[in-house]
């Protein structure tokens, strides 16, 4: 826990039977309770009271063009959330028997009769989602409300895989934080829209459920067979735009410190020229490898050396991403960030075929990407120069 200047406002609720019932209490009242979830901690607050949601975008100090999506406890509990045609229904229900509780969220039509149009950025559409972690799912029931959640961190830092990470944001908020166990994935849900009258599913932002989980999945159902599966194609949106699913600003999953994706070339490999990069000095980076690629020639030269996974295993970098990010801002006297740009290791004859394949490879660029807000830099060997790319 980091040493915090001024008045801590967060009170900590224990995980157990009194612990949940006085969080379902601070939930029906309008209060704001941090909870587990599979994926990453969420801010919760009671979905259908608008005065309540609101408070959600000021403790996070999150824009309204960001909309946050609706946890419930039973397939059942999204009829009353949508307005969706039966035909919609009967896939809604089939994707769900395949994928919840799990990290699927699914964006549909809301029912503005009862959703708050906060809840969906003005957009109409609202994501919604059964999580698989039985301490989010007590607390709902508890509750007796469908539970609208973002992460619980500050608008576009990391996202928080423990209570502690929740306190160090939002220490100074008036929120409850429930205690209970680490993530198990690590990253965020996969947002999907349903687009039925296209015959198409539309994946909005990747995540901890893999797009050819969802392809197998139609394929399974004959009457569903012929839907594809796509995934938006427009990487970046501005704050100012209304988005119908979270995570698809520029810098998102950021680090307090600066952060670039890192390219090491050899000298004279570069295929163009590039630009020094100015006010970055090694010594004092965290440089973040993947496996020990570079430990032997950058070790000794950087303020710390840390590795997303030992072993270059994809899953267990796409579960510690968060963690790592938070412990390197951490880190005394360290000013930047050098995290390895696996696009580049895994696709650009980096990859002499030892990696394992992963179906999430995709979400994992995605996240690194946006943690460094699109910045990448080039590290040349043996000089150990840096460059702007």
């Amino acid at each position: 826990v980091k040493n915090h200047p001024g008045d801590v406002a967060a009170q900590i609720l224990q995980v157990g039977k009194a612990g949940l019932q006085k969080a379902g209490e601070i939930i029906r009242n309008g209060g704001l309770v941090a909870f587990p979830t599979e994926t990453v901690y969420g801010l919760g607050a009671d979905a259908l009271n608008e005065t309540a949601v609101r408070s959600i975008f000021t403790a996070k100090r999150r824009p309204l063009s960001d909309p946050v999506i609706i946890h419930i406890a039973d397939i059942a509990a999204a009829d009353e959330l949508v307005e969706i045609t039966e035909a919609e229904k009967n896939l809604v229900n089939y994707l769900g028997s395949k994928f919840w509780p799990g990290p699927m969220t699914l964006v549909l039509k809301a029912n503005l009769a009862k959703v708050p149009s906060i809840v969906t950025a003005e957009t109409g559409y609202v994501g919604i989602r059964y999580p698989a972690n039985s301490t989010a799912i007590e607390l709902i029931r508890e509750s007796g409300r469908p539970i609208a959640a973002p992460s619980a961190n500050l608008f576009c830092h990391v996202s928080p895989t423990s209570p502690v990470h929740v306190f160090n944001d939002l220490y100074d908020r008036p929120i409850y934080i429930l205690d209970g166990e680490s993530t198990t994935f690590g990253i965020e849900s996969t947002v999907v829209k349903v687009k039925l009258d296209e015959r198409k599913l539309l994946v909005l932002r990747r995540g901890s459920l893999s797009v050819t989980d969802l392809v197998n999945a139609l394929a399974l159902r004959e009457e569903f067979a012929d839907i594809t599966v796509e995934v938006y194609k427009k990487k970046v949106v501005s704050e100012e735009t209304h988005t119908e699913a979270p995570g698809q600003f520029l810098k998102h999953y950021a680090p307090e410190l600066e952060t670039y994706l890192l390219r090491v070339v050899h000298d004279g490999e570069h295929d163009q020229e590039l630009k020094p990069l100015e006010g970055v000095d090694l010594s004092s980076t965290v440089f973040v490898d993947f496996g020990r690629r570079h430990e032997e020639i950058v070790s000794t030269q950087v303020r710390e050396y840390l590795t997303l996974s030992e072993k270059e295993d994809l899953a267990e970098a796409m579960r510690s991403l968060y963690e790592v990010l938070r412990y390197s801002e951490n880190i005394k006297g360290a000013r930047h960030i050098l995290v390895m740009d696996l696009d580049y290791e895994l696709r650009a004859g980096k990859n002499k075929g030892e990696v394992k394949a992963f179906d999430h490879v995709d979400t994992l660029v995605d996240k690194l990407f946006r943690s460094a807000s699109g910045k990448t830099a080039v590290l040349s060997l043996p000089s150990l120069k840096l460059f702007l790319a």
